[in-house]
């Protein structure tokens, strides 16, 4: 602080207090943190009350919903297993059909589409959760990913739709999987950076791309 030597130091406190010999390197670490070893990322599981979806009552509003927005009831258990769809029916996520969201294998976040008439349709798991959110950490925040890019990168389907949200993405993909179709979302209006650079790796591997 006071811009002055070792020994200019040692002098002002006229030898009353011990300075340790590597102060200098200790002062550098505090000031310098990114000299530090990053933590570890914590793995992200997915939690027990996130249930995969069943002919059981606890489901049957979700199921519900999933026909009010025109999906056949008889495909509603084949596809939300398909894509590792779940339900909440307590917690923070309560009343939400969840989109958990990988990359290269690893559960990224996720995301729940209310099945209430609210105003906050979609929830997102946070990357920097206020002390009262009792979730944990996402590995990253939900813009920076499209939903089911890994499956997508091995798919052999011919034309790929760029939706706005995981319900649209959802309906195209189940409706389009006779038709060699499959889709995915931004989960917002438009893509981020970091999704646009995740286009360029995988539109080339279709013939047709709509958005």
């Amino acid at each position: 602080l006071l811009n002055c030597t070792l020994d200019h130091a040692y002098s002002l406190v006229d030898g009353t207090t011990n300075i340790p010999t590597d102060f200098q390197g200790m002062v550098t670490k505090y000031l310098q943190p990114h000299l530090q070893q990053p933590p570890k990322k914590q793995k992200l599981t997915l939690p027990e009350e996130f249930k995969p979806f069943k002919d059981v009552p606890s489901a049957r509003m979700f199921i519900r919903y999933l026909k009010e927005r025109g999906f056949a009831a008889k495909d509603i258990l084949n596809f939300t297993r398909q894509y590792g769809i779940r339900y909440c029916t307590r917690g923070s996520f309560k009343g939400r059909i969840i989109f958990p969201v990988y990359q290269n294998e690893e559960l990224i976040c996720w995301t729940g589409r209310t099945v209430y008439d609210s105003k906050l349709r979609y929830k997102a798991l946070s990357p920097n959760p206020d002390e009262d959110d009792p979730n944990p950490p996402a590995l990253g925040p939900l813009p920076d990913y499209l939903l089911w890019f890994d499956d997508l990168m091995l798919s052999y389907a011919g034309t790929i739709v760029l939706c706005e949200g995981p319900i649209d993405a959802l309906k195209v993909s189940v409706l389009g999987r006779n038709y060699n179709i499959v889709a995915t979302c931004f989960f917002t209006a438009g893509p981020s950076r970091m999704q646009i650079d995740l286009l360029h790796e995988l539109l080339p591997r279709f013939k047709r791309r709509f958005l």
